[in-house]
């Protein structure tokens, strides 16, 4: 589809041309891709994510406290979501320092 025309110098023209021929494209088809790239259609629109953020043991519903108990929902716990801690103590009971 034809909606206008552009002047480019001659130079600019005959390069385009022959970068299209090496990559057996038309040349309308790379300007376009070309332009395309340049106005960011083609990018995907990103979709922002929220923040994941671990809530406390009291921010939990009583659902929830219920099924992990009062005796998981230790200060350590939060501190150590990771199991670091945890693992490096039995390695150091196993191993020794």
């Amino acid at each position: 589809m034809t909606t206008g025309t552009i002047t480019i110098r001659g130079s600019v023209y005959q390069g385009a041309q022959r970068y299209a021929k090496e990559h057996n494209v038309s040349l309308d088809t790379f300007v376009e891709s070309i332009i395309v790239k340049a106005i960011g259609l083609d990018r995907p629109k990103r979709v922002k994510k929220k923040k994941f953020k671990l809530k406390s043991f009291d921010e939990l519903s009583p659902r929830v406290r219920s099924l992990i108990g009062p005796g998981n929902a230790s200060k350590e716990v939060e501190e150590d979501i990771n199991g670091r801690n945890a693992r490096m103590e039995y390695l150091e009971e196993k191993y020794g320092k």
